[in-house]
């Protein structure tokens, strides 16, 4: 995860404390990996931090991810990063939940995330688009309302 270009990813605990994240998340939030690992999430952006967890404690307990997802983070250097980020918890050996993982891409805008699906469609059978296109929006609404 460390060599994917644009991507900022991390993991938290049910206590929405950081337990690792990648050098590209921890730079947005102006800190050091070592400083993120125990931050919780109004440590680290503190004025966005509500939604965060908000979504944070939705996809642990409804045992789903969560895509694109649209949020404005704050970072300590100033300026507003606007995001779509994708989180999905994280299951343990026993089968429950013991946190989240998220990721979000920098720099891709939605149109190019756009491109990219529709590049992935084009090479799924043309019997399947549909019902793959009838999920995606069944799993969009279900979030949304």
């Amino acid at each position: 995860m460390e060599t994917t270009p644009g991507r900022r990813c991390w993991c938290k605990d049910m206590e929405g404390r950081y337990t690792w994240c990648n050098a590209a998340f921890a730079d947005d939030a102006c800190r050091t990996i070592p400083e993120m690992i125990g931050a919780t999430t109004a440590e680290i952006w503190p004025d966005g931090w509500r939604e965060c967890e908000r979504v944070d404690a939705l996809v642990m307990a409804s045992r789903r991810s969560f895509f694109d997802h649209p949020e404005m983070l704050t970072p300590p250097s100033g300026g507003v990063l606007s995001v779509s980020v994708s989180r999905s918890p994280m299951i343990g050996p026993s089968g429950e939940v013991v946190g989240v993982i998220g990721y979000y891409d920098c720099g891709q805008s939605s149109a190019h995330r756009e491109a990219e699906v529709q590049l992935i469609l084009a090479l799924v059978p043309a019997d399947c688009r549909e019902r793959i296109s009838n999920g995606l929006d069944a799993l969009a609404e279900e979030f949304t309302s």
